[in-house]
């Protein structure tokens, strides 16, 4: 069991790291359209782990959110930078780690009572307490990362409290919703948070869109709800 707990939070660092590294250089409007594609490789992995049955409708969401994916990297192999193509790798990266713990959620443990929730998210969370720091460390002995040499009265606390809140509230939303519901059912969240997401970059940071990133939003959109709504239509018992 312990090797599942560890498995668990691989998936689940290697999205969240992979999702905030990939905000350095793009977008966030970007990033969670990028992010969103999950539920495509949800599909595909509940087809070969879950026994999932095959939709044409539903390869035809896969689909389009593929040739979305498509259209933003060509977008950014076009803006000759190299950083902002490995942004949208990780983004993806990110998607695909998060689907991979979903699925696997699901095939191991299937509903969970919500003690059984609470006492998977505490020995998650003793993982992260008792390795994360060493991570830490070993990332800026590398050189792969840097640790701020500012005293700690300096550092941003209000945006790293207010950024650690956040995510512990939504890696609790995810874990609940999946024992609960089903995976497409609580990524429909994901959607909404797509045109705030635009709203703010357009707002605050002067976000200029190309043709193909609108493509590329437009199909990975339309892609998601398609999935959605093929696996609201049959009752839940989709992909999750």
């Amino acid at each position: 069991m312990c090797a599942y707990y560890v498995l668990f939070y691989a998936l689940w660092t290697g999205a969240n790291y992979c999702y905030v590294r990939a905000l350095h250089t793009n977008s966030a409007t970007i990033v969670t359209v990028l992010f969103s594609s999950n539920n495509v490789f949800i599909y595909v992995l509940s087809i070969c782990v879950l026994n999932e049955i095959f939709s044409w409708f539903r390869m035809f969401g896969v689909m389009c959110a593929v040739l979305g994916i498509v259209f933003i990297a060509l977008d950014n192999l076009d803006q000759d930078s190299s950083i902002v193509f490995i942004g949208s790798v990780l983004a993806i990266a990110s998607s695909l780690f998060a689907a991979i713990y979903k699925v696997s959620y699901k095939r191991i443990f299937g509903d969970m009572h919500v003690w059984n929730v609470c006492r998977f998210l505490s020995y998650i969370g003793l993982l992260n307490l008792c390795v994360m720091w060493s991570m830490l460390w070993f990332l800026d002995w590398m050189q792969w990362e840097t640790l701020p040499r500012s005293p700690l009265k300096e550092w941003p606390w209000l945006y790293l409290v207010g950024s650690a809140f956040c995510g512990l509230t939504f890696d609790f939303l995810i874990n609940f919703g999946i024992a609960f519901t089903y995976p497409l059912f609580i990524a429909l969240g994901v959607i909404v948070g797509i045109p705030f997401n635009l709203v703010a970059d357009l707002v605050f940071h002067d976000l200029v869109i190309d043709t193909y990133e609108v493509l590329g939003i437009a199909c990975i959109v339309l892609g998601f709800i398609v999935i959605v709504v093929s696996d609201l239509r049959s009752g839940g018992k989709g992909s999750s």
